[in-house]
């Protein structure tokens, strides 16, 4: 049960856009923690295995971590409101970066690092006109070398 509401809570993270619904959040955790803070501390004594005892709940732990330790990366769009909220729209990057790379396997790391420059470069550029000021600049300063 414990797990299942700090899920929830968890998954409340990525629908907070005011400060007032940061302060409610933090108190969410705070009451978690009051209500089921003990299962954090819970261990199991191994008898006849290598270690002596090891925390019950481990992922449990891991995940109250994860949310506890350092929270104050999670609200820097409050802050800055030009920061996104998630890191959706950079997962879809990401994703076709990797498997552009892939189909190119078998380049050394200069190339790959060139064709990751260029690739996100001309990815950006969406109309045919800004493609062809870009490739004019780099021809200039190609030039220029």
């Amino acid at each position: 049960m414990s797990t299942r509401v700090l899920r929830v809570i968890a998954g409340e993270l990525a629908y907070i856009k005011k400060e007032k619904e940061r302060r409610n959040w933090i108190s969410c955790l705070i009451q978690w923690e009051k209500q089921y803070g003990y299962r954090l501390k819970q261990r199991t004594i191994g008898i006849g295995t290598k270690k002596k005892w090891w925390y019950t709940h481990g992922n449990l732990r891991r995940g109250w971590r994860l949310l506890t330790r350092d929270w104050k990366p999670f609200f820097v769009h409050l802050d800055h409101p030009l920061i996104p909220h998630s890191n959706n729209s950079l997962e879809g990057v990401n994703s076709q970066l990797k498997k552009a790379l892939g189909n190119h396997r078998g380049m050394k790391t200069p190339q790959q690092v060139s064709f990751v420059f260029w690739y996100l470069a001309f990815s950006r550029v969406k109309n045919r006109p800004d493609l062809k000021r870009l490739w004019d600049k780099w021809k200039q300063q190609k030039t220029r070398f």
